[in-house]
């Protein structure tokens, strides 16, 4: 089954990578997104890296495949551990991560001690550090493995006390350390961002200046992309789950809010992706 063009993809293991959709979309609303939530597999943070890098490939081939002109990935883990393997096999397209652009900006923003939150395979992949040093290498990095993020954000739990409780645990490493600075090392961490901000404003005499890894994402692929180019599907977009397309259709009025969303599945067939039916999602306040 073939789909109409798509200015880009988009893929993580779950709704994460919507955080750096609503970031494209806030900058240009016209662009046309083709998004897999791979949500038979969410979360990817505590797999083997290997296992993480089948699904990155497998995913990317669908999505250029699937006649998308660039590809997002989405997930810190994937771009840690897939992102170079996936640009030498899709050499043809335009592959973006998460780690590289916001790593710059924040070696070149002034900040001494710098934390980053993210899950427990992005911290054992130590890509944060080493991209971060290889820019300035004088600077002092301390990352916490956040795992209980991931499930919060699926679920749709994004304030209480709970939440608070358990963000204020991953946090008091890194008050401990007065970090300047705090990298959101996870594409479902901002959606989390009001509650730790609530958090850090309490636990560190100094809040830190938070930085959203979408937004270097969002400015990269301003740079590759020709401002004279004609929009494909214009302003139009497909969201494919792996997992429960009703589930996904929900959490994309949570995170994304009012939209004539069009939601389907796709299935995995060995490493390869196959797409299956689509419904079309009513619009909701």
């Amino acid at each position: 089954m073939t789909i109409e063009r798509y200015d880009e993809g988009v893929f993580d293991s779950g709704v994460g990578g919507l955080s750096v959709v609503r970031e494209l979309l806030r900058s240009d609303p016209s662009q046309s997104i083709l998004y897999l939530a791979d949500q038979f597999h969410v979360p990817y943070g505590g797999r083997p890296l290997e296992e993480i890098r089948q699904f990155a490939t497998g995913i990317s081939r669908f999505l250029s495949a699937n006649s998308c002109d660039a590809i997002v990935m989405a997930c810190n883990v994937s771009s840690a551990t897939a992102l170079s393997i996936v640009q030498k096999k899709f050499p043809e397209i335009p592959v973006v991560g998460m780690i590289d652009g916001v790593s710059a900006k924040v070696a070149n923003s002034g900040f001494q001690k710098i934390g980053v939150l993210a899950t427990q395979g992005t911290v054992l992949s130590e890509a944060y550090p080493k991209i971060i040093t290889a820019f300035k290498p004088t600077l002092d990095i301390y990352q916490v493995a956040c795992p209980a993020f991931v499930p919060l954000v699926e679920s749709g739990v994004l304030e209480g006390r709970e939440v608070e409780r358990i963000i204020a645990e991953y946090l008091h490493p890194l008050a401990r350390k007065r970090c300047e600075a705090i990298i959101l090392g996870c594409t479902h961490y901002p959606f989390l961002l009001p509650a730790i901000e609530k958090v850090a404003r309490n636990l560190f005499s100094s809040p830190p200046v938070i930085f959203n890894p979408a937004e270097s994402v969002r400015a990269q692929l301003s740079l590759l992309r020709d401002p004279a180019a004609v929009r494909h599907n214009e302003g139009r977009h497909l969201f494919l789950t792996t997992g429960d397309p009703s589930v996904l259709e929900h959490q994309l009025s949570l995170f994304l809010g009012k939209g004539d969303w069009k939601v389907g599945s796709a299935e995995w067939s060995g490493e390869n992706l196959r797409r299956l039916a689509e419904i079309a999602a009513q619009p909701r306040a």
